[in-house]
């Protein structure tokens, strides 16, 4: 008797069960329907995808910590150009003390610096990032080149890194006795 040759047939069945108690079923229920048919490379479609989705998700992976870090380099590089320029101002924030200033004015003075800054940052970076989206739009899974969240997001996120940046410096400043403000150069 000649056997002829048959072409493999996939089987897609979704079970609440576990992986191994729903393929013993599939194999039952195929050797009852045929038992001439071999069941063979059984498993579940997260294992079976997991390797060839590997590279994709150790790439998304880097490319997280590429983000934080450069989220992280960011906020460090805020930081020290914010507290470089309160330093510069320390003998101005002085005056503005010694003259009767209250603290909350002095603050004021500070943040709006930083918030104009911001504004020229904010402006900057989104232009060149919606230019570039035009470029990496294909790269991007689940999200577009343009998506306004993303967008805001990334603007809410440095925004609060600026002010948190800023603030601490200014607090430095406005705690400072006024004399030892005005004797520093």
């Amino acid at each position: 008797m000649e056997q002829t040759w048959t072409p493999a047939q996939t089987l897609v069945a979704r079970s609440p069960l576990s992986e191994t108690e729903a393929a013993s079923l599939l194999r039952r229920a195929v050797a009852e329907l045929d038992p001439s048919l071999t069941v063979f490379n059984d498993g579940s479609l997260t294992s079976a995808l997991g390797l060839a989705l590997f590279p994709a998700k150790l790439v998304a992976v880097i490319l997280a910590s590429f983000g934080l870090l450069a989220v992280v380099l960011a906020a460090t590089g805020v930081y020290g150009i914010m507290a470089y320029a309160v330093s510069r101002r320390t003998r101005e924030i002085g005056i503005r003390m010694a003259l009767g200033a209250a603290p909350s004015q002095v603050a004021r003075v500070v943040l709006a610096h930083t918030a104009m800054l911001l504004a020229v940052g904010i402006t900057m970076g989104f232009a060149l990032a919606f230019a570039a989206g035009r470029f990496f739009g294909q790269i991007l899974y689940g999200v577009g080149a343009h998506d306004p969240l993303t967008y805001l997001s990334a603007v809410a996120l440095m925004s609060l890194v600026a002010f948190v940046a800023c603030w601490v410096p200014a607090r430095r400043a406005i705690s400072l006795d006024p004399l030892k403000a005005l004797r520093t150069e």
